[in-house]
């Protein structure tokens, strides 16, 4: 929540991103629900757009998030990164995620996925079509082999039909805050970005290119829910309505 979401401002939207009300709730009341209650949480916001009251529903959520603020950047997500790694210890595993989508998986499942095959690092992603694919914006792919990550793109397909792609959530594993780290340190080294945003995709892929032992996999999911631009929320509320009236 480092970043102003300035599209959502120019089409309309009062509230900060964060709190654009998808379907009767707040987009960050959804992204939390998708995380157990026991997975510690960090929240790194912007300290421009949030007020007593927007911390207070997190807290209502959340009891034990920690909060920690950040000068507004354009630079996509790495700043906001490094601000969140302040407050967790070297040898803790981190979920990086992105605060603008919505899914149906089981996080325990996950867990015993990336316990069961030892990953240094895990994309959450899915195939096919999905609402936010009746836009033209496009996200960050991944090239694979079984479940293992071979390459990875931002905001490129490696297919014609991008549909085809294992495209990433937005929510990132790693096995530890000092790998995550030691990702940023080499994405900054390699000066990976796209349009001078430092995606955390990158930072997974600027580590892959200088150590061949890491275990960098997918873990796919069928339903993902796209809330990002205003265009992807719209076509997610259209497609809701036609196609998952059973959405809460």
């Amino acid at each position: 929540m480092g970043g102003r979401g300035f599209r959502f401002k120019h089409a309309g939207y009062l509230e900060p991103k964060p709190f654009v009300n998808v379907l009767g709730k707040p987009m960050i009341k959804r992204v939390l629900d998708l995380f157990p209650q026991n997975w510690p949480t960090v929240c790194v916001v912007n300290n421009q757009d949030f007020n007593t009251n927007h911390f207070q529903f997190i807290k209502s959520e959340r009891s034990d998030v920690r909060f920690t603020e950040i000068e507004p950047n354009t630079g996509g997500p790495l700043q906001t990164v490094i601000a969140g790694l302040e407050m967790i210890a070297d040898d803790q595993p981190v979920f990086v995620t992105y605060c603008d989508y919505g899914k149906i998986w089981d996080a325990e499942a996950f867990l015993n996925f990336v316990n069961t095959n030892d990953s240094d690092i895990c994309f959450i992603g899915y195939r096919g079509f999905h609402a936010h694919y009746l836009t033209n914006n496009m996200y960050c792919y991944a090239k694979t082999e079984g479940h293992q990550i071979l390459d990875i793109k931002e905001k490129e397909s490696f297919s014609k039909n991008r549909e085809d792609d294992f495209a990433s959530t937005g929510g990132y594993y790693f096995k530890s805050a000092k790998l995550l780290k030691e990702a940023i340190i080499q994405q900054q080294k390699q000066n990976l970005s796209w349009n001078g945003e430092y995606f955390t995709s990158l930072a997974a892929k600027a580590l892959m290119n200088v150590r061949g032992d890491l275990k960098v996999h997918a873990y796919e999911i069928n339903k993902f829910f796209q809330w990002g631009t205003p265009e992807d929320l719209k076509a997610f509320e259209y497609w809701a309505e036609v196609k998952y009236e059973n959405f809460q």
